[in-house]
């Protein structure tokens, strides 16, 4: 009889607690996936830099090819910062609602992306604080340099694309730390 009437008053139109926490929950979904949905489809800017190659030891003929190269890689860049927002973001809001962000590995993606990005600003400030590190002569430096910029990229790249690494990136040195 009490089920009856509990029946009846849910047909009846009667908001109950439960419905609350649905449309309060609801809504906080809502809430969280406007961040998502700013992040992707808005610019990223890269944040200003430090000292360039411009105002390096190098020559001036290795300060343009340094130069070239860093242009030629800030779009990867943002990119990667963009995605590592992104994937950030896309994880609280799966968490959020899914329960179950692992299955969808925002997070290997969200640290590959940051690894690659902190990489490289790593190596670049090595090249302008620390040459010596990469050979002792100027050419040796910029091949050494390009080299290892070269292995970061297909570390992102088989994050990004999510396969099985390269042959030449099972190698011992496949990610620089120095």
């Amino acid at each position: 009889m009490i089920a009856e009437g509990r029946a009846a008053d849910r047909r009846r139109g009667d908001v109950t607690v439960w419905s609350w926490l649905i449309v309060i929950y609801i809504a906080l979904a809502f809430v969280t996936l406007l961040p998502t949905l700013r992040a992707l489809f808005s610019g990223v800017k890269l944040n200003e830099g430090g000292a360039s190659f411009q105002e390096s030891r190098f020559s001036e003929e290795a300060k343009l090819n340094l130069e070239q190269h860093f242009s030629r890689l800030q779009g990867t860049l943002a990119f990667w910062k963009r995605e590592a927002t992104l994937n950030a973001i896309i994880a609280a809001h799966v968490a959020l609602l899914l329960g179950f962000h692992r299955g969808l590995k925002v997070a290997e993606h969200f640290k590959a992306f940051r690894h690659g990005e902190s990489e490289f600003y790593d190596t670049y400030r090595r090249l302008l604080d620390s040459p010596e590190t990469f050979g002792p002569d100027e050419d040796g430096q910029l091949k050494r340099y390009f080299e290892e910029v070269e292995i970061i990229r297909r570390f992102v790249r088989n994050a990004e694309t999510d396969s099985l690494p390269m042959v030449e990136d099972l190698h011992v040195n496949s990610v620089v730390k120095q």
